[in-house]
Formats: C-alpha cells, sequence, structure tokens
C-alpha cells in the first residue's frame, strides 16, 4: 500500500492499516517492511488488541477470542484484507492478503 498510497491521494482516498497485535508492535514492522520491501508504511495503523472491529468488519468469526500475543498467525490470517468503505454501513471487500509463511510475504 506504501508504494500506491500517492495514487490513493490523488483520489482522495485515505489508507488505514487495522492490526490485532499491539500499537508497540507498529514501529518494529515499519523497520522490518522498509528492510525487506523498501518501503516503510506511511499511514496510521489501528492496534485492535480486542479484536472489536476486526469481528465487526467480518474479518474475524464472532467467537474468536484470546491474547492477542498468543494467537497464531493462522488464527488472525484473515485480518489480511482491503476494504473500500462506503456511505452508511455500507463497505465492500476489494482485495484479500493471502497467509504467508514467511512474516513479510506479500507485505507492501
Amino acid at each position: 500500500m506504501t508504494r500506491i498510497k500517492s495514487e490513493f491521494d490523488k483520489r482522495g482516498v485515505k489508507i488505514i492499516g487495522l492490526s490485532v497485535d499491539p500499537v508497540d508492535n507498529h514501529a518494529k514492522w515499519a523497520m522490518d517492511i522498509e528492510e525487506t520491501q523498501g518501503w516503510a508504511p506511511n499511514y496510521p495503523m489501528i492496534g485492535d488488541t480486542d479484536l472489536k472491529i476486526s469481528k465487526a468488519w467480518g474479518m474475524l468469526p464472532a467467537a474468536a477470542h484470546g491474547d492477542v500475543l498468543k494467537r497464531t498467525a493462522s488464527d488472525n490470517q484473515t485480518v489480511r484484507n482491503a476494504f473500500e468503505p462506503g456511505g452508511g454501513s455500507n463497505k465492500k471487500k476489494i482485495r484479500d492478503q493471502p497467509h504467508a509463511p514467511e512474516p513479510n510475504l506479500g507485505r507492501q
């Protein structure tokens, strides 16, 4: 997303990242992503450690629970999606991010 953020900016679209991990981890990710992908995220990230947003947007099942630090990547793999919010409660999923065995594979 970072690499193409300027295209979103031209269209007046804001990018927001959502993570089920604590916000403290986001700075570490940014450094890792920049090192491995050549681009650091340049948009805000929301830490959804209580899973409320992920459940409300249908990225995780309503029954999902547990300490996010003890959940596996497989437990959280469906959170890798992109949505285009519409007016009111309308939303359209526009992209799935497949689960990858390597944590950086597929990150943009």
